[in-house]
């Protein structure tokens, strides 16, 4: 027993024994090769169409770090100005061309990662730089900064939020621009208040939680204002606290459901390159010019932290990602296997289903892909836009699961507006690893010699896979075609190289049309097998459970007796309100039924102010019989909303995100109410808008409780209005009681003065 109670202790000495930050020299030794490349391209007559603007700058960055070939980093800055919107009245003003090959501004985050680097260039080593050098590097850093002020990021876009934030808290601070500087620290706040009210939105994500951790340490590290710095600080802490939640430490990365990842078969990102250079053990080098920017920063994750993902097992943490119910993401660790799931999805780079035996960090992971283009493995990259980055998009389907600790229930439906016209091949895969030690079909073992094999799975048939101590189960529940007809189910090896097996459903092989696919999945995982016995309970455990499901045309019903407790999720009709059991969380971040996300975050400004918000909600007593009004600015308008003044307004106020008609810019902040009903009813809502052109004319809408969404958020497109006139929201089924009302900003320039709910469909006069 006394060792037991001394195990956390010792794993935290032998954690840090073991762990070593690399010498500023090995970093620099891995990204030098970059710069030089960056170089020559830069140099080239014409450049690479793929040349970037951002690369400019963390050659010229690498070389001021290595205090060597400094002669060649007026050259690059020369490249970059040529890259650069200088027209006063073009909308990517300041900001630059990402790739060479460009004509214009297409992608706007190109001037927040140029920045990143830029700043530090000129912070750290302005003094050393040739005068050309120094004086192009201001001229640029001065036409930049109108760049990132115009570049106004949704806080839901994290990454790049946070990277903008600290951009324009360094610009502003650098050149002697107070102005600037305070829209920094706002925007800071406002990403801030996002995370507190929903959340990390690109949740787990194995490329942008090290952009993540980067933007946080960068503002903790060169920021002036303290109040700033506390904020990155706390941030940074519950990044930390996430990363280390979900961390499968047998294959020293994260485990679990992601958003945004790049890498399926593994999960391997950039987040694990400001773990090598702060000292995380992560088993390899990941360096390269981004290692620079983390080298450039003080934060370190604690030797506690480290040791945190092997000495607290099993562990069950849960988060959201969003202001939805099911935007949330769970996720289920032992010592030998883990599973993960996501209420919903957030990306068409999504992993929403994962599952993990231990293997070390080339160990394939098993996941679900939804695929319109027979690319399981998600190798082929295609175009995100015209121009745009390539990337191994997917498909984006209705999705929802649940999850308790050991089991996780998922239904997928591709609607007609999820399969891109022209699509032929319609199928939902599990990828599996293939380096198992057996595999069953119910209790029957299957016999692979190595070469390519496929069997069919009946519906309900339980599909086992054991490696080592651990098993993974699935069942597939219900499978249907684009054709309505059920839907084959296959396992098998088709001869890659990538080391994996795979269970498809194949919806449609030849004509991808019919808006009717669906599937429900169950999967179970199980740990610690010591033996054959062992692994036989299991599997007849599996085998036994009891598992249901109806799917009607737009809807599903599902049920599953779970190792822990019961799974259920019900889908309205037409896709409509989900409801999921076990309840999905809503923490910041939940480890084993305890917030210590807020707990962490609550304990400085400005996060112990958000907390108090809730309870200080105006409330609303809605009539069922008549009408009943709200103001727009009688709700808790929160930023980036705000009000502003119109005669022509009822109440001579109105609510709105600031923006140019036409601007093209998004939006963010909340207008919210506890609205009361005393019983339930069917009312219609309406807003009476100014909306001047496509480009200004959506709001975000939801009503939700604790445990129901009770109106899913949707898009509320409003229309073009000119003047004050009425936009209809649609018909709304409220239930009795106590729910929050919810307007959240979409895109700038929207105006709303106040809204109308009616037990008549009639538009209000």
């Amino acid at each position: 027993m006394r060792t037991l109670r001394l195990l956390p202790a010792i794993i935290l000495a032998l954690t840090a024994a073991f762990t070593a930050e690399p010498t500023r020299d090995e970093v620099l030794a891995t990204a030098l090769p970059a710069a030089d490349r960056s170089f020559r391209s830069a140099t080239t007559e014409p450049p690479p169409p793929n040349l970037s603007s951002r690369e400019l700058f963390s050659a010229a960055l690498v070389y001021a770090e290595a205090k060597r070939n400094l002669d060649r980093i007026a050259p690059l800055l020369d490249r970059a100005a040529s890259m650069q919107d200088t027209d006063p009245a073009s909308r990517g003003y300041g900001n630059f061309h990402w790739y060479f090959k460009q004509t214009e501004v297409q992608d706007y985050n190109a001037v927040d990662f140029a920045m990143q680097h830029a700043t530090l260039l000129w912070r750290l080593h302005r003094d050393e730089l040739p005068a050309d050098a120094r004086t192009k590097l201001k001229a640029l850093l001065d036409l930049s900064t109108e760049g990132c002020l115009r570049h106004r990021v949704n806080p839901n876009y994290t990454n790049i939020a946070l990277m903008n934030a600290g951009n324009l808290i360094l610009l502003g601070e650098l050149l002697d621009r107070a102005p600037v500087a305070d829209e920094g620290y706002r925007r800071l706040d406002n990403a801030a208040r996002d995370i507190w009210d929903n959340g990390i939105h690109e949740y787990l994500s194995p490329t942008y939680y090290g952009v993540d951790l980067i933007d946080l340490a960068l503002i903790e590290a060169h920021a002036q204002r303290p109040a700033g710095v506390a904020t990155a600080r706390a941030l940074l802490a519950v990044f930390g606290d996430q990363v280390a939640a979900s961390w499968f430490e047998p294959n020293l990365r994260l485990g679990g459901p992601c958003s945004r990842d790049y890498d399926y078969l593994r999960g391997l990102g950039m987040l694990h390159t400001p773990l090598w250079v702060w000292g995380w053990p992560i088993g390899r080098v990941s360096g390269g010019v981004d290692a620079v920017a983390a080298m450039l920063t003080r934060w370190r994750p604690s030797a506690e932290l480290m040791a945190r993902p092997a000495a607290a097992l099993p562990r069950l943490a849960r988060g959201k990602f969003g202001p939805a119910l099911r935007e949330a993401w769970t996720q289920y660790v032992e010592a030998d296997v883990s599973l993960g799931s996501a209420g919903t999805s957030y990306h068409n780079m999504d992993i929403p289903l994962c599952v993990q035996f231990a293997g070390g960090s080339q160990q394939v992971r098993g996941y679900f892909i939804a695929d319109g283009r027979h690319d399981p493995y998600g190798k082929v990259r295609i175009p995100e836009s015209s121009g745009g980055h390539e990337k191994t998009l997917h498909l984006l389907p209705f999705w929802a699961a649940a999850q308790t600790r050991h089991d996780a229930l998922a239904y997928v439906a591709y609607r007609p507006q999820d399969v891109p016209a022209g699509t032929k091949t319609l199928e939902s895969h599990m990828v599996l690893p293939r380096n198992v030690d057996s595999i069953w079909l119910d209790d029957e073992r299957l016999k692979v010699d190595g070469k390519a094999w496929q069997v069919v799975v009946p519906p309900g048939t339980a599909v086992t896979l054991r490696r080592g101590t651990a098993a993974v189960s699935l069942k597939v529940l219900a499978a249907r075609g684009c054709d309505g007809k059920p839907a084959p189910v296959t396992l098998g090896d088709d001869g890659n190289a990538f080391d994996a097996l795979r269970l498809t459903i194949t919806h449609a092989a030849q004509d991808a049309t019919g808006g009717q696919a669906a599937a429900v999945l169950w999967v179970r995982v199980a740990g610690g097998i010591a033996n054959a016995e062992t692994e036989f309970i299991a599997r007849r455990d599996f085998i036994k459970a009891a598992g249901s499901c109806e799917l009607g045309a737009d809807s599903a019903k599902a049920r599953a007796t779970g190792h822990d407790g019961d799974l259920a999720l019900d889908v309205a009709p037409k896709w409509g309100p989900v409801r999921l059991t076990p309840t999905p969380s809503r923490a910041v971040l939940e480890v084993n039924g305890v917030d210590v996300g807020r707990q962490r975050l609550a304990q400085v400004e400005p996060f112990a102010s958000f907390a108090t918000e809730q309870a200080r909600l105006p409330r609303v007593d809605l009539a069922a019989d008549r009408d009943t009004m709200l103001e727009a600015e009688s709700g808790q308008v929160r930023a980036n909303l705000t009000i502003a003044d119109d005669p022509a307004a009822s109440g001579g106020n109105y609510v709105w995100c600031p923006g140019e008609p036409g601007g093209k810019g998004g939006a963010s902040g909340s207008i919210r109410w506890r609205i009361r009903l005393a019983a339930a009813a069917r009312l219609y809502g309406f807003g009476r808008v100014i909306a001047p052109t496509p480009d200004d004319d959506s709001f975000y809408f939801a009503v939700s409780r604790p445990d129901q969404d009770v109106a899913e958020p949707l898009t509320w497109s409003t229309g073009t209005h000119a003047n004050w006139e009425w936009s209809p929201l649609g018909a709304l089924d409220l239930p009795a009681g106590e729910s929050i009302l919810e307007i959240r900003g979409r895109e700038d320039g929207t105006r709303l003065d106040k809204l109308v709910f009616s037990p008549r469909a009639d538009t209000p006069r």
